[in-house]
């Protein structure tokens, strides 16, 4: 193996590029399954090194912002400062300042980089702004040095009164960045730390950049396009706010749904009125909305409706969310994930159905290693059709690789799970260092005595006789800060918890469950939220969701409004309840106004108060809660398999409903599938505080594949596989798997090593443009086979590239 060093200087003088490429020799790979499946082609992982982007003096000022954030004096003349709207005033700073044009990056947030689909731009958050970059080179996807567009997030009036969750001094940074498609137009949403949510169209942030005289064209070229001085600067068509931090984004194309999940512990969808309904519809005859309820009102569209999704009373912060379509396509429900690693799978439109509760894998299983003695928890998921995946001939072809074993199902899993470690351990150049861990370790806590120790449980799990654990007195500096209770109810004060582990003994619980109805959110209590994950008894996970039944078995009905009427309008506190013989009539809900509030768990409608002190009142509500005792996997009309991922492992699991009778799937689970390796190392630690999680979650249906990231600065790349006919083992049949095809950046490539490695700022995904665009929306034409660019943005700038495609005739996934 041989490294080749190429330096090039491009005409624009604003940066540089180093190229590593890595020449490898076919003869280099000795797993035979793994060379025979992939193509090992000349790769190349261009690298963007932030000196030659901001210039010689960035790396110094790096190093020093990065000393003043851990309490020591700046080595540099100049003392730093943050690069925040909110902390300083431009007027008032050098203008030759390296800190006024080195932005700087947030910490504890979740992917904060995307590319757009239609046109060649690249969005990256930093604090309250997105700035836009337009790649100057397919290969190299060059930057310059100042953006050529900036999107100010202007926060609105009721922002302050919601305030920061994870940075009370910058309360308005943005948390995370997604591209998507609203029908035909591309957007840009981006959510932020006090709750609000803003979205851009990407086509006239593209015009704007192509109509600037000194610009590359963003927009495709042609003899038709000229640059034009008439474009407006972009601004956002849709600023909402949810109340508290907001963490988890989706956007569905066909439905025009923006979903987002907060620390409220609910997810809330947007439904944007649509003209077509307004002019065409026809009023819902009287039996429907009976027999319907509002649901029929809502799914016309008339208005533009905020859906509140609520989940169960032990549901916890929710950071990934995603939709589940029907068999038309369109949006039927959002699954979401909590950090207890809890997924919930709530019903978007009709109303009073109850969520779906799946409670996550055993402790175990999922050790944290960041956290010494702790589960690793919920960070990310990918809902996927059973049409994602690639049909496949053997089991070979469906995992990569033998499996190390096979659970059979449990009370904590009704699914058979398949420990799949070794085959990514078999990949060439996997950069992520081995631990000791495997699901066989799990059998060792089956046989846990019940009033047995926690500390001597993981005592003897580590084979220590004496019992006697090393003390982690340094692991209390790494909690995840930005998702602690706001009432400080954490893991920290066991103490507190042990009331919760009385209700643990009961040995009868179920994997899948719901919760039972409640009222109107007067009737509960925002304070009153258990964190079941930490009851100090983290790896026998068979108790965890007992004390949720035992509560729920004691309800023998739901509890309803005080209206006889079902679907009574309950409205907030500043509004009038309306009269029970007039809650069914439509003509009362078209009289709320145009933009309304829509609870399905209770059926409730109301209008959105557009008063400031009103909203925030509104948006301050109490908490309210979706419980059912059991779930019904049967009300997801279309088949799907759900990925979770938590810090460091990922599973796929089958959201099928099967009878008991009927031989269950065999699930996939990887324990151990993004290491870090260096958490406890004093030069890296610092740096590294709260990024293990794979919370860094994106699909490219086009390439049939899923990328999961890590702020540790890993990535996945992996197929969703199933067989062309499913193989019966002895303890159930295999039918659906994830194949895992990359570890990036491989362990050859340079920015992989060193004390200067950094978190992930975020992870893009895109077509590779062209001189045409990049193929898709704006351009009107595809290049065969097809070329996105992934593009890893870690916090000290450095941006490694890399060119994915996948063969048309053989399927083999291909890295240049």
């Amino acid at each position: 193996m041989k490294f080749e060093i190429k330096i090039s200087a491009s005409l624009n003088k604003e940066c540089l590029v180093c190229i590593v490429t890595n020449v490898v020799s076919p003869g280099v790979v000795t797993e035979s399954a793994w060379a025979a499946r992939y193509r090992y082609p000349r790769e190349v992982c261009t690298c963007l090194i932030r000196d030659w982007q901001f210039g010689p003096e960035a790396k110094a000022a790096i190093r020093d912002r990065e000393r003043v954030a851990l309490g020591l004096h700046p080595l540099g003349h100049e003392a730093p400062f943050l690069w925040a709207p909110e902390t300083f005033d431009e007027e008032s700073t050098n203008e030759n300042s390296i800190y006024r044009h080195l932005p700087a990056t947030q910490f504890y947030r979740n992917n904060l980089t995307a590319l757009s689909q239609a046109f060649n731009l690249y969005f990256v958050g930093y604090q309250s702004q997105i700035f836009v970059y337009v790649p100057r080179s397919i290969a190299r996807q060059r930057l310059p040095r100042r953006p050529d567009c900036r999107l100010r997030c202007e926060p609105s009036s009721v922002a302050p009164y919601i305030g920061g969750y994870v940075d009370r001094v910058v309360p308005h940074s943005i948390n995370n960045l997604t591209t998507g498609y609203l029908g035909s137009e591309e957007i840009i949403v981006a959510c932020c730390d006090d709750g609000e949510v803003y979205a851009y169209y990407t086509k006239e942030i593209a015009e704007w950049i192509s109509s600037q005289d000194k610009l590359p064209l963003a927009l495709p070229t042609g003899p038709k396009r000229a640059k034009t001085a008439s474009a407006k600067h972009p601004t956002h068509f849709f600023r909402e706010n949810v109340g508290v931090t907001a963490w988890g984004l989706a956007v569905h194309r066909q439905s025009r749904l923006i979903a987002v999940s907060s620390n409220r512990r609910e997810v809330t969808v947007f439904a944007f009125a649509l003209d077509h309904s307004k002019r065409r519809s026809q009023p819902a005859e009287p039996e429907d909305l009976v027999r319907n309820g509002p649901a029929a009102f809502v799914r016309r569209r008339s208005k533009n409706w905020r859906i509140v999704l609520a989940l169960g009373h032990h549901a916890n912060n929710v950071p990934n969310i995603s939709f589940i379509d029907d068999k038309q396509g369109e949006a039927e429900k959002v699954s979401a994930i909590d950090i207890d690693g809890f997924i919930w799978i709530a019903d978007i439109w009709n109303a009073c159905q109850p969520v779906i509760c799946i409670g996550p894998s055993s402790g175990s299983l999922r050790r944290s290693e960041e956290s010494i003695g702790e589960s690793s928890r919920g960070w990310g998921i990918l809902a996927l059709s059973d049409d994602n995946f690639v049909t496949v001939d053997t089991l070979e072809e469906l995992l990569g690789g033998k499996p190390r074993t096979v659970l059979p199902p449990s009370k904590v899993c009704s699914q058979p799970m398949a420990d799949v470690e070794p085959c990514i351990r078999a990949i060439p150049e996997n950069p992520c260092p081995q631990l000791d861990a495997g699901l066989d370790r799990a059998h060792n806590l089956h046989i846990l005595l019940p009033g047995q120790n926690a500390l001597q449980a993981i005592a003897t799990l580590l084979g220590n006789v004496g019992g006697q654990l090393e003390d982690e007195s340094d692991d209390e500096d790494l909690p995840d800060e930005e998702f602690e209770d706001e009432n400080n109810e954490d893991e920290e004060d066991e103490e507190d918890e042990e009331d919760e582990e009385d209700g643990d003994d009961d040995e009868d619980d179920e994997e899948d469950y719901g919760g039972a109805l409640v009222g109107p959110a007067e009737d509960v209590d925002m304070d009153d939220e258990s964190d079941v994950s930490s009851a100090g008894d983290e790896f026998i996970e068979e108790a965890v969701v007992d004390a949720v039944l035992n509560e729920a078995s004691t309800q023998t009905q739901p509890i309803q409004a005080e209206s006889s009427n079902p679907w009574s309008s309950a409205v907030p506190n500043t509004l009038t309840s309306p009269d029970p013989n007039q809650a069914t009539e439509e003509s009362y809900w078209n009289d709320m106004g145009e933009d309304m509030v829509y609870f399905p768990h209770s059926g409730r409608i109301s209008p959105l108060p557009q008063e400031t002190r009103q909203l925030g009142r509104f948006l301050k509500r109490p908490r309210e809660v979706s419980d059912s005792l059991r779930a019904n996997l049967a009300s997801i009309s279309k088949g799907y398999h759900i990925v979770r991922m938590y810090e460091k492992e990922f599973e796929l699991r089958t959201l099928h409903a099967n009878g008991f009778d009927i031989e269950k799937e065999i699930g996939i689970y990887c324990p151990n599938a993004l290491t870090f390796g260096s958490f406890h190392d004093r030069n890296l630690r610092p740096y590294f505080r709260a990024t293990s999680r794979l919370s860094l979650v994106m699909h490219v249906p086009e390439l049939s594949l899923v990328i999961i990231g890590s702020p540790t600065g890993r990535v996945l790349l992996l197929t969703p596989t199933r067989l062309s006919s499913s193989q019966s083992a002895t303890t159930g049949h295999w039918s659906h798997g994830l194949r895992v095809e990359w570890v990036l950046p491989r362990a050859s490539d340079d920015i992989c090593h060193g004390q200067h490695r950094r978190p992930l700022h975020g992870v893009a995904v895109g077509p590779v443009q062209d001189e045409r665009g990049v193929g898709g929306q704006g351009s009107g034409h595809a290049s065969m086979p097809r070329r996105y660019r992934l593009m890893l943005h870690y916090r000290n700038h450095d941006i490694a590239t890399f060119e994915i495609t996948r063969e048309e005739q053989t399927g083999k996934l291909c890295i240049f």
